[in-house]
């Protein structure tokens, strides 16, 4: 299959214009030290795919994969080989396959994490590196309380839970993951522009509810031709906003990244710690 130059022209726009996507990636690629061209990676939950081709042109060898079949579809469109569909009970890859597997926002999303867990065990070598990205669950946060105001809830997402903080992932992974770094991005500022940019891409296209991320459907490749101008107008000022950002260094910020390796003991199945 060949990928779709015209969905990864747009995509790309888009991606140049986000904010949120760049510093997402950014990070990821802070916690992929190690990760070489010998590697044999696996992303998991890449949205559009614009993040797994981002990956890929990073070197090293990669498969994706989501729970959803058209989200899996509109992957495949931009990367074009090596993507499948998995379910919370069954990633499609043999034993001890992956060197490195990232998460990206996806846990969130899962019934049962610890059964999408023992799969995630199962597939990576033994001392392999797990990164996982994650909304950052805070106390009395002013953002949180925003998006639910204005209804950006957890379920118009997709969310079974709003998220974690750095001591519930730790548990979640239990004694079968030692955390080595972990950090937390997009403040205040970032968040804000984030809430604006969603209530207008709703007026504009319609919520879709339920779902993670948005998938490159004909209707909402149209709505993203449309946004891409919009945000090109806006940039400098969203732009500017978001570096409003280094005046608060002192705040966390509302995702949360941890690099993480699977012990080289493992137990049979996952049972997360209490």
């Amino acid at each position: 299959m060949i990928a779709d130059q015209k969905l990864l022209s747009l995509l790309l726009g888009l991606y140049k214009k986000s904010i949120t996507k760049k510093a997402k990636f950014n990070n990821i690629m802070e916690m992929m030290e190690g990760v070489d061209q010998n590697s044999c990676c696996l992303d998991i939950g890449s949205d559009n795919g614009i993040l797994s081709y981002l990956l890929r042109e990073n070197g090293g060898s990669w498969h994706s994969t989501d729970l959803d079949i058209e989200t899996v579809n509109s992957i495949e469109s931009v990367v074009s080989s090596n993507v499948a569909m998995m379910t919370e009970t069954e990633i499609p890859h043999s034993d001890n396959f992956f060197d490195c597997i990232i998460i990206i926002d996806l846990l969130e999303h899962l019934e049962d994490e610890n059964t999408a867990l023992n799969e995630i065990q199962r597939v990576l070598k033994p001392g392999g590196l797990l990164i996982a990205n994650v909304p950052h669950t805070k106390k009395g946060s002013v953002i949180r309380a925003l998006r639910l105001a204005v209804g950006l809830t957890d379920e118009k997402h997709g969310h079974v839970r709003p998220g974690y903080n750095l001591e519930q992932l730790s548990s979640l992974l239990g004694s079968h993951f030692v955390i080595t770094k972990s950090q937390t991005y997009s403040r205040f500022f970032t968040e804000l522009i984030d809430i604006l940019l969603s209530l207008a891409a709703e007026r504009s296209s319609g919520a879709q509810t339920g779902r993670k991320g948005v998938v490159m459907t004909s209707s909402a490749i149209k709505s993203a031709k449309k946004a891409l101008k919009l945000y090109t107008l806006v940039y400098p000022l969203i732009w500017f906003i978001s570096k409003l950002d280094l005046l608060i260094p002192f705040t966390q910020g509302h995702s949360l990244i941890i690099r993480a390796n699977l012990t080289k003991q493992q137990p049979d199945t996952f049972i997360a710690s209490s």
